[in-house]
């Protein structure tokens, strides 16, 4: 049935969904982009996940709706 309009996301999913939403404007993105990236397990799993499994630079690929 899904979540009630208005209703905080709760799951990993539902979250990661919502902020598109919340991060329209350009600026707000940068922003949430650069505080991100300065968290060093966040800036490792990026890292990490831009080598792809054979370490050979490989992209992963990532939904944005």
């Amino acid at each position: 049935m899904g979540r009630p309009r208005g209703a905080p996301p709760v799951s990993p999913q539902e979250k990661i969904s919502a902020i598109p939403a919340l991060a329209q404007a350009d600026e707000v993105a940068a922003e949430v982009c650069g505080d991100l990236t300065r968290r060093p397990g966040v800036a490792e799993q990026v890292h990490l996940g831009a080598q792809g499994p054979s370490g050979r630079g490989r992209a992963r690929q990532v939904t944005v709706r």
